[in-house]
């Protein structure tokens, strides 16, 4: 049997050998996942959906990141004035995370329209 110590050590050794083998692989990584973005086919925008006083859609960038973003319903101005405002953009979980990857497929607001749930 191997002891908290002992595991610790072969982990650091372990982590250190692959980050020896696989160490100079960041630009190659980083240009599959740019050709792999350009496969996907962007979906262009999903139909909006009414809720309250907003209307909610989600884009898509070309790199493949998903964008939930709303307008504000107005009536008395045209749709060219409406703002777009960013609700979640998963391009900046991804970053955060230190991944470059981030899976967000459904999201919810409150009734009150200011609780997004993902």
């Amino acid at each position: 049997e191997i002891d908290g110590v002992m595991a610790a050590r072969l982990l650091k050794e372990e982590d250190a050998a692959a980050q020896a083998f696989f160490g100079d692989t960041a630009h190659f990584e980083a240009q599959v996942q740019n050709e792999a973005a350009l496969l996907l086919k962007p979906e262009g925008e999903e139909p909006p959906e009414v809720h309250g006083s907003f209307r909610y859609f989600q884009r898509h960038t070309p790199e493949g990141f998903v964008v939930f973003c709303r307008t504000p319903i107005m009536r008395t101005k045209s749709s060219i004035d409406e703002k777009v405002e960013i609700l979640l953009d998963t391009s900046e979980l991804a970053a955060e995370a230190g991944t470059g990857f981030a899976d967000v497929t459904h999201c919810k607001v409150s009734d009150d329209h200011r609780i997004l749930a993902f």
